[in-house]
């Protein structure tokens, strides 16, 4: 466990709520064994779902939710309720409640528990939809973007949007960085620096995706938000190193490097982490976290170690405390 969740750990401890966070993949052995040292450390209170009743029994003190002695009627027609405008049949409806995910995003969405963690065996686009459908979007935001926190040493570096949103205009940008800057200052509790980066640095290249990281920095340049600074459009080097910075952009102020990069789109920020992750052996990748929802519901990555599964696991009970 790196500082950044030993922190995070300490800060929900010193809270003293214990903020219930549902596995969907209760079955899988990874899952069981993060739930297992979860109740242990005693912060956060795991539950686990199960479609049916098995492989349950070595777990000891741990909740279970088992779906097949659930009557999931109420659950089909609050999902009815929720997607009727977008045509969904009540059939269908009842189709999609028997599946662990769906399922899962009900019960958050029914508060009977605190937060969800799903991934571990669903697809990213699986766990999202079923968060997007259910749960929603945040009025005070434009859109759901993605976070993925890099550690590296006692550093930590934060890529979005990494998972989410394929193209997003400036507009759309501009609410990403926002949103990923204010989320990363919360948990974080330290200054965020925001870089808004481009293969061009304050005027130095052009095209559409320059023109589009500009816009979307002229949008959110005057807005005050506590211990958040940005800057765009500008150039990885030059957001990571004041040499490269003070010989490309004179004008920027930054007291330090940039350690939140919002990226143009999906593609170069879900190659851009990979790359860092893969060739630095000390890093270390957590999440994706998803901000902007009603209630948080992450992802979590096929291959997630039980520690990364308990670092979600934590940082979804941060969430659900705001």
């Amino acid at each position: 466990m790196g500082k950044f969740i030993k922190k995070l750990s300490k800060d929900l401890k010193s809270k003293k709520v214990k903020a219930s966070i549902l596995f969907t993949e209760g079955w899988n052995k990874t899952i069981q064994e993060a739930a297992i040292q979860l109740k242990k450390e005693g912060i956060v209170e795991p539950v686990l779902l199960f479609e049916k009743k098995n492989n349950i029994n070595a777990i000891k003190n741990i909740k279970q939710i088992i779906m097949s002695e659930i009557k999931l009627d109420s659950y089909t027609k609050r999902l009815y309720e929720i997607r009727k405008h977008k045509n969904l049949s009540i059939e269908e409806a009842q189709v999609l409640c028997s599946k662990p995910n769906y399922f899962s995003a009900l019960l958050l969405e029914r508060k009977k528990v605190d937060g969800v963690v799903c991934g571990i065996e669903y697809t990213t686009k699986d766990t999202l939809r079923a968060a997007l459908q259910v749960i929603g979007k945040s009025k005070r935001v434009e859109l759901v973007s993605s976070i993925m926190f890099m550690e590296k040493s006692d550093d930590i570096l934060m890529f979005a949007d990494v998972s989410l949103n394929l193209n997003p205009n400036s507009k759309e940008l501009a609410s990403i960085a926002l949103e990923s800057a204010r989320f990363s200052s919360k948990i974080l509790n330290k200054k965020i620096t925001t870089a808004l980066l481009s293969y061009s640095t304050n005027g130095s290249g052009a095209g559409e995706s320059v023109d589009k990281v500009r816009e979307a920095y002229n949008l959110i340049k005057n807005k005050k938000v506590k211990n958040v600074e940005f800057f765009g459009e500008i150039q990885f080097d030059a957001a990571i190193d004041k040499n490269v910075r003070n010989k490309k952009v004179k004008s920027i102020k930054w007291k330090n490097n940039a350690n939140l990069f919002i990226f143009p789109n999906l593609d170069s920020a879900n190659i851009g982490y990979k790359i860092m992750e893969r060739l630095s052996n000390d890093v270390v990748a957590i999440g994706p976290v998803v901000v902007g929802l009603n209630k948080p519901m992450n992802d979590l990555s096929r291959g997630a170690s039980v520690e990364a599964a308990k670092s979600i696991a934590y940082i979804t009970a941060f969430q659900s405390l705001k």
